[in-house]
């Protein structure tokens, strides 16, 4: 079949599921008909993508077609509900790359915002593109209600995703690795901006090698004692595979958090850790919930909480974790919680522990640590379980459950368990009840 052809009929589709009254800006930058004074046309496509979103309005679509397009991205005005989105993306995806290797600006894609004297800019969609070689930042980001999907980002020299003002954002099946510093940050809520960053979504992106800092950052740029004051809420990290990262999870005075359903591998330090500011170690209420996630080969905690209160941790599996221990230092246990109050909000329950390379502590609690009866006299992990999980193939990274394993149907009820999906998008339940960790047993399989 002629290509040419099969190209035109692809588009008709796209095009058909596009309101009549939008526009489709075309670019490409391997055309020899492409000019940024053409229409934007199929036939007479554009030259750069920064021209067809300095022409693009709400509802508006930017079809970028393979090549490598070494830009700056200055994002100029938003979409909005009624009219929708402004949609920029790759017609194949990860084949049209944004390459910033001889771009000197900073920040790569650029939403120019309020804390840069400007107005955020919401309702984008950045669809299917290779980002790469970014000079700090490959993403800026300051506006709600924006989509960032199915990106490659890497090589960036600082952090690759950078939401610095923004709430109901969602970051969803992107790969983030090889990056400076952080994968996807936010680092904003303060007294002086009163921009918030909340309802956030990060939901099924592989973030790996990160060898300086965090796969997922959040906390509130505020300090001198009120920095509990700013913490996001409502930030939802979800189903997501974080391996071989510095740090897997950090939040700092995050509210209403949920960190739930991913799979933690091969961190160098912590997997998750709630943490403080130096200048404000005070604990704060956080009605947060860390559940139904896979921790596994962590070097130093499963989970550090440091300051946070009210914070339920529950069916979450924990293996192997501890290796890296080092004397008269805390990080070696699954769960390291300090200090902790005796809220009945505080919850430890339906937790699977394992340990085969000779690491004995469990969980340090109330200055010590805490075996599993000890955990059970306490009061907690009173559904608990201390037993191999029978993982399918956990020296070949498969951390599926098999048909023997204990955390099959053992996980507690949770409100937020209905209608969810497990890791590899498996509905939940599959057999009486949801089992613990971040995968679902499918029985006969």
């Amino acid at each position: 079949m002629n290509k040419k052809f099969v190209l035109i009929f692809v588009l008709v589709i796209i095009l058909s599921s596009i309101s009549i009254l939008a526009q489709t800006y075309f670019v490409d930058v391997n055309s020899d008909s492409a000019n940024d004074s053409n229409p934007g046309t199929i036939n007479l496509p554009l030259k750069t993508i920064q021209r067809a979103i300095d022409l693009a309005l709400p509802g508006d679509t930017v079809l970028v077609m393979p090549g490598v397009y070494s830009e700056h991205l200055l994002i100029k005005r938003s979409g909005n509900k009624e009219a929708g989105e402004i949609v920029i993306k790759s017609f194949e995806k990860n084949r049209a790359v944004i390459d910033g290797g001889n771009v000197p600006n900073k920040k790569l894609i650029y939403w120019h915002g309020k804390s840069d004297g400007g107005e955020n800019k919401d309702y984008i969609i950045f669809d299917g593109f290779e980002v790469v070689n970014a000079k700090v930042w490959a993403f800026w980001i300051q506006g709600d209600y924006n989509v960032f999907k199915n990106l490659k980002v890497h090589e960036t020299g600082g952090t690759a995703v950078q939401l610095i003002t923004g709430s109901h954002n969602k970051f969803i099946n992107n790969e983030i690795f090889n990056t400076g510093w952080n994968g996807i940050s936010w680092e904003s809520n303060n007294s002086k901006s009163g921009i918030r960053t909340d309802y956030n979504i990060i939901q099924g992106n592989y973030i790996h090698d990160l060898k300086y800092h965090v796969a997922v950052n959040g906390f509130p740029n505020e300090k001198g004692g009120y920095s509990f004051k700013y913490g996001g809420k409502n930030n939802v990290i979800r189903n997501n595979i974080i391996k071989d990262c510095l740090e897997g999870i950090y939040l700092r005075y995050e509210k209403d958090f949920l960190i739930v359903g991913n799979l933690i591998e091969g961190i160098n330090e912590n997997g998750i850790f709630l943490h403080y500011d130096e200048s404000d170690k005070a604990s704060y209420v956080a009605n947060g919930m860390i559940v139904n996630n896979t921790i596994v080969n962590i070097g130093f905690n499963g989970v550090v909480n440091s300051n946070a209160q009210d914070v339920k941790i529950l069916n979450n599996i924990f293996y192997n974790n501890g290796y890296t221990y080092k004397e008269k230092l805390y990080y070696s246990y699954n769960i390291y919680w300090y200090p902790i109050t005796s809220s009945d909000n505080n919850m430890m329950n339906a937790n699977l522990y394992y340990d085969n390379q000779g690491n004995t502590n469990l969980v340090f609690l109330y200055d010590s640590n805490k075996s599993f009866s000890e955990l059970k006299a306490l009061g907690f992990e009173q559904k608990g379980i201390n037993a191999n999980p029978y993982f399918v193939s956990p020296q070949e990274g498969d951390f599926k459950l098999s048909y023997k394993s204990p955390a099959v149907d053992a996980a507690i009820y949770l409100k937020y368990n209905e209608n969810i999906y497990d890791l590899d998008f498996v509905k939940r339940p599959q057999g009486k009840n949801i089992d613990i960790g971040a995968y679902e047993y499918i029985p006969g399989k």
